[in-house]
């Protein structure tokens, strides 16, 4: 009965977002609407759609906004956009472009989120590392001896440099 209750106030969501993106629409035109409600809008059209993505728009919190009050693109950076306002967007979108999660563990990277660029070895190879300090690293790691040794390959602060790095690993320049 409980689980019945939860699912009808899951649709409720998706159809309350639903209304007031077609209300949008019928006032103000299709092209009044975000990246994000035009996605929101298809996927739902075909049945499928990311529930993260809708929690995202449904969001009213300050980390959903930029400075000037407007709505932040769920899965991408605009120009000039912090990348460590929200951290979980930023771990996500690192996360979509690699096509896989971070690993993380104490002993061997400190606890920060952190993704091989090619391949699966947590320890070998090069990474991007997302410490404490608000930036992001691109770190080539080897092991001499019994040691690891770290060298910062770059330094990623702003959208245009992680969006520069993405092509470059695209383009196998890292």
């Amino acid at each position: 009965m409980i689980y019945k209750k939860i699912e009808d106030f899951k649709e409720s969501l998706s159809q309350d977002l639903i209304d007031q993106i077609l209300d949008r629409i019928s006032k103000s035109g299709k092209q009044s609407l975000s990246i994000d409600e035009l996605s929101y809008l298809n996927q739902y059209k075909k049945g499928e759609f990311d529930k993260g993505l809708e929690k995202w728009l449904l969001d009213n919190s300050d980390e959903t906004f930029g400075d000037n009050g407007e709505k932040l693109l769920y899965n991408e950076f605009e120009d000039g956009e912090n990348l460590f306002w929200n951290r979980n967007k930023l771990i996500r979108v690192i996360s979509n472009f690699l096509g896989k999660a971070p690993f993380s563990n104490n002993a061997d990277w400190g606890g920060a989120h952190t993704w091989n660029i090619k391949g699966d070895d947590y320890f070998i190879g090069k990474f991007i590392y997302i410490g404490d300090d608000d930036i992001i690293d691109v770190v080539e790691r080897s092991l001499i001896e019994d040691e690891y040794e770290d060298d910062i390959l770059r330094t990623i602060r702003t959208p245009q440099e992680l969006y520069k790095l993405f092509l470059d690993i695209k383009q196998n320049k890292i």
